[in-house]
């Protein structure tokens, strides 16, 4: 019998104030019950020689309160023990929820066709693992909320995690932004329409269909975005109509002017390079100055006074330079790389 106890697992903390029981008799493990959080109540028995047991776990509701997300949840799952088979069923309802997690500080998928040699380990089989027979449905009750500086994202989620012996994991259903979560970016307010992510198994490679509007003064825009997170299907339409230059042109300047002296392609990649800028700021590196060229060439800067910036340029063969700002007129450069290095000045003059 253990009348209380407090513990702390990965910063979450871990206790019981009501009396837990578990007691082994005959060669039998009985549990009845172990509290968890006093929310969670874990039931059941275990026969140590025949390797067989039920386990029941049951809450309505349990409180989790981490610095990625504060949860309430009601549960109500059943483990079944067979020799080395594991069966686990049953649901889990989202009562409400904030999410703390920064998901500014991305980390972006990588290409499954790439293999990092490095990075290969021989994959230890996991009896448990290969033996599980799993199937959780999860869902919400109320939307989970994800609030930032950025963003003001509502969603909910009908989700069925199921996994057969010796198969797969795999994660089924759909997760839904709700109509009128907003997401700033480049300081202009996006507003999702009812958006939905669904997984057909893998759950890295979920199709998207994601509405945003974004209303600027004299045109409202929607973007919509379908497919998978590595190859995006983007759809650019605007009331009153305009071209994929012009709308691009509104969302990176504000205006339709800047169409004019650029194609659709030119502002999708400066469109690209305003992506990577905030996304880099958003990972905690800011930069000053970023440029994507046609061939693809990506050339990075940082201020490190008024005066003096340093920018890497990258490319087939890449270099750095580093350009000291006399006035606003004269530019003293220096550029060097791994075939040359130069200087120059630059003498720029505005005429009207």
């Amino acid at each position: 019998r253990l009348n209380q106890y407090h513990t702390t697992f990965q910063k979450q903390k871990i206790f019981a104030t009501k009396p837990s029981v578990v007691s082994l008799r005959k060669g039998i493990i009985e549990i009845a019950p172990l509290w968890i959080n006093d929310a969670l109540k874990v039931s059941g028995n275990y026969n140590i020689d025949q390797k067989k047991g039920e386990i029941l776990a049951y809450a309505d509701p349990l409180d989790i309160s981490h610095q990625l997300i504060d949860l309430s949840s009601k549960i109500d799952i059943q483990s079944s023990l067979d020799g080395n088979r594991t069966s686990i069923n049953g649901t889990v309802t989202i009562l409400g929820g904030n999410v703390h997690y920064d998901m500014d500080q991305k980390s972006f998928p990588t290409d499954s066709d790439i293999i990092i040699m490095q990075d290969m380990k021989k994959k230890e089989a996991s009896p448990f693992v290969d033996n599980l027979n799993t199937m959780i449905k999860v869902n919400t009750q109320k939307p989970l909320l994800y609030k930032t500086a950025d963003a003001d994202i509502k969603a909910k989620a009908d989700l069925t995690i199921q996994k057969t012996e010796k198969g797969p994991l795999y994660t089924l259903g759909t997760a839904e932004i709700l109509e009128g979560s907003v997401y700033t970016f480049q300081d202009k307010r996006f507003v999702f329409k009812k958006s939905l992510i669904a997984f057909t198994g893998d759950v890295s490679t979920p199709i998207l269909d994601i509405t945003a509007v974004y209303d600027a003064i004299k045109y409202e825009i929607t973007i919509r975005v379908t497919g998978s997170p590595a190859t995006p299907n983007i759809i650019f339409s605007s009331v009153p109509r305009l071209s994929r230059a012009e709308i691009l042109s509104v969302l990176l300047f504000g205006s339709i002017d800047g169409a004019g002296n650029n194609s659709g392609d030119d502002m999708m990649k400066m469109m690209g390079g305003a992506m990577a800028k905030s996304a880099l700021a958003n990972a905690g590196i800011k930069i000053d100055y970023l440029t994507m060229g046609a061939d693809g060439k990506v050339d990075i800067g940082k201020r490190l006074t008024d005066k003096i910036m340093i920018i890497y340029m990258g490319g087939e063969v890449s270099g750095a330079k580093l350009q000291y700002d006399y006035n606003k007129y004269i530019k003293g450069i220096l550029t060097t790389d791994e075939d040359s290095s130069s200087a120059g000045i630059i003498y720029r003059r505005d005429f009207e």
